[in-house]
């Protein structure tokens, strides 16, 4: 039964990513925003986005919650309808959609024998492969695999025109990135999602359970962390931000060189959200429900 219901929601997936992958990039995105703003407030998950807000920003008033709600929900039905295009982000798309800004940290990142660009759940975070394959600095892609196997291999093959290889996070990805980073490519990892694993970093002035892979491999393997960002300026198009590398500091107390990496970090992904609250994924169980 349960493999009857994967491919059932398989077939669904495929349909809409056909439906909306044949209409114009632009119509596709207006109405996944449209169909975002009206659905989901309805949805369970609205409530967690709204606690989240009010626990990390408690300062702002309902009416500003409200806003950013809205806006948010905009923004995750026009990444969502903006996925059926990505498998055709030529050059030419991409400068037509995306503006560059660092273009010489993603050249430095390139000439790296191994290295991350960090970033999060952010606009359209996967602009960010898509842009770096065409503007010179192709990326291994860690992403989190999907629970239906077919759907995972429908996203896969929609991304396989923009990354060089990827790896589903867990112990098995793990050693495929490191594998990676030895052969001198350059990993993309999205950080600002729960680990329960993990170690407790500070966001927002509170503790989260922040997986700690990106800093302890890279004090492993010697690698630089480039931050990046992909903040949604108008509608359908963007501004892609390439940051310098993450000061990285050995103390040679490998413990405390990851907890203090990882604050940078998220201090850096908070800087980010503060400034568009809007754009970043709410609807995540980031903090300890108590």
């Amino acid at each position: 039964m349960k493999k009857i219901l994967h491919i059932i929601e398989a077939a669904l997936v495929y349909k809409l990513i056909f439906i909306f992958g044949a209409l114009p990039y632009v119509t596709a995105s207006n109405i996944g925003g449209f169909l975002g703003r009206k659905l989901g407030p309805l949805l369970k998950v609205n409530k967690t986005a709204r606690n989240n807000i009010k626990l990390a920003m408690p300062e702002l008033s309902e009416a500003k919650v409200e806003e950013i709600l809205l806006g948010m929900w905009d923004n995750l039905g026009r990444v969502m309808t903006e996925f059926s295009h990505m498998n055709r982000m030529t050059a030419n798309k991409i400068d037509e959609l995306v503006t560059i800004e660092g273009q010489e940290h993603l050249d430095a990142l390139r000439r790296e024998n191994g290295g991350f660009l960090m970033t999060g759940h952010f606009g359209n975070w996967e602009m960010i492969p898509a842009a770096s394959y065409q503007k010179g600095c192709p990326l291994h892609i860690v992403y989190r695999k999907a629970n239906n196997p077919y759907v995972d291999k429908i996203v896969c093959n929609m991304r396989k025109n923009y990354q060089v290889s990827a790896s589903a996070k867990g112990s098995v990805g793990a050693r495929q990135i490191i594998k990676a980073l030895k052969l001198g490519k350059h990993a993309l990892m999205l950080v600002d999602q729960k680990q329960n694993d993990g170690i407790a970093v500070p966001l927002f002035g509170r503790d989260a359970m922040t997986a700690p892979g990106i800093a302890t491999m890279a004090l492993k393997y010697d690698c630089k962390i480039f931050p990046a960002k992909l903040k949604r300026v108008h509608g359908h198009k963007f501004k892609f931000t390439a940051y310098p590398p993450i000061n990285i500091v050995r103390s040679g107390n490998e413990k405390e060189d990851i907890q203090n990496l990882m604050t940078s970090i998220n201090i850096i992904l908070e800087g980010w959200i503060r400034k568009n609250p809007e754009q970043w994924f709410w609807v995540h169980n980031r903090w300890p429900k108590k």
